[in-house]
């Protein structure tokens, strides 16, 4: 029954996720009077994207929760990494390294990617009046990163939910649904957005310096190889552009988790009371932020709001490495020309 149940979660998450995705691209497609390409021809490269975001989400969870447990410990009383992990061992098993919020992850980080090289192309053209390939290095990280506003307003909730799954040590939430339900219900509108701002400031920061810097990267590392463009060149300029990115989000990154774990520490206290809408919510959020990045500093120093930078950029240079080979190969596939 419980099986039944998650599975009927998850497939329900994620039709809300291809209806968003549809609304967001009929949305673009309205005001693409401009454009001489038909309104189907991004609509083409959505299968093949939405392959290499899967393939990548699936490949990076490991680390990613790795990852998670280096940010949620910057708050606390530090632990080594080993330590960290053998503990993390010793409440979920083995299996927790692939299965502990993977639902959440799948969908969110699947969605995510899709967003970001599915939209990034029709996003230049919108913002700039031209192709991405007549675009420069500024333009384009410019685009990229204009994709994460609607891409943050869908997945919040699942970056709450996963947070909630691989941070919980008692095995309270069983599945995506089960941890959406508790955020909505707990923590009020605004449960399901928690750390929002840190969250759209490290999307955009590492979107933005991705796309920014992977034509300069390609350009260096194919000439290193007399010219000739591989997937080995590809791979190293993926994983240079995803280090590069990193360099720029790692901090908010930090503060949001921070964020997340006070507010999560609150809800499950048993005289919490569900939190009401006001009118310095936004406020609220960029005070937050703001204390959250100073109490850091002060605790630990720019150390602090680094932490965990080699993992992460494992994570996101080895995200960047797999997308940079993956889309223009699926693409080629699926029968599309790469944008």
């Amino acid at each position: 029954m419980m099986k039944g149940a998650r599975s009927f979660s998850h497939c329900g998450i994620a039709v809300c996720l291809v209806l968003s995705l549809c609304v967001v691209e009929c949305s673009i497609s309205a005001t693409q009077n401009a454009v001489p390409k038909p309104a189907y021809a991004s609509l083409r490269t959505l299968p093949p994207v939405t392959s290499a975001a899967l393939v990548t989400a699936g490949a990076m969870y490991p680390v990613d929760i790795v990852r998670a447990m280096i940010m949620a410990d910057v708050g606390a009383k530090s632990q080594a990494l080993p330590q960290m992990v053998h503990n993390f061992y010793q409440a979920h098993g083995i299996g927790g390294f692939v299965n502990k919020g993977i639902g959440a992850e799948l969908l969110k980080c699947t969605f995510s990617r899709v967003v970001k090289f599915w939209l990034q192309p029709t996003a230049h053209v919108l913002a700039f009046g031209k192709s991405q390939k007549e675009g420069t290095p500024l333009t384009k990280g410019v685009a990229g990163a204009l994709t994460t506003i609607p891409e943050m307003l869908v997945i919040s909730p699942f970056e709450n939910a996963k947070l909630v799954q691989q941070l919980d040590k008692t095995g309270r939430f069983v599945n995506t649904g089960e941890t959406l339900k508790f955020l909505a219900t707990r923590g009020g509108p605004t449960g399901l957005y928690t750390g929002w701002l840190p969250m759209q400031l490290r999307n955009a920061l590492w979107t933005g310096g991705f796309f920014l810097s992977l034509d300069t990267f390609k350009e260096k590392i194919e000439a290193l190889n007399g010219g000739k463009a591989t997937a080995t060149t590809d791979v190293a300029a993926g994983f240079c552009a995803g280090v590069f990115g990193t360099l720029f989000n790692c901090w908010p990154d930090v503060v949001r988790t921070q964020i997340q774990r006070k507010h999560l520490a609150a809800m499950l206290a048993p005289t919490s009371q569900k939190a009401l809408l006001h009118p310095h919510l936004v406020r609220t959020a960029f005070r937050n932020c703001a204390t959250t990045s100073a109490e850091i500093f002060a605790a630990k120093g720019i150390a602090g709001l680094y932490a965990g930078m080699m993992v992460k950029s494992i994570y996101l240079g080895g995200s960047g490495a797999l997308l940079a080979v993956l889309v223009p190969r699926f693409k080629e596939l699926w029968g599309c020309t790469a944008e």
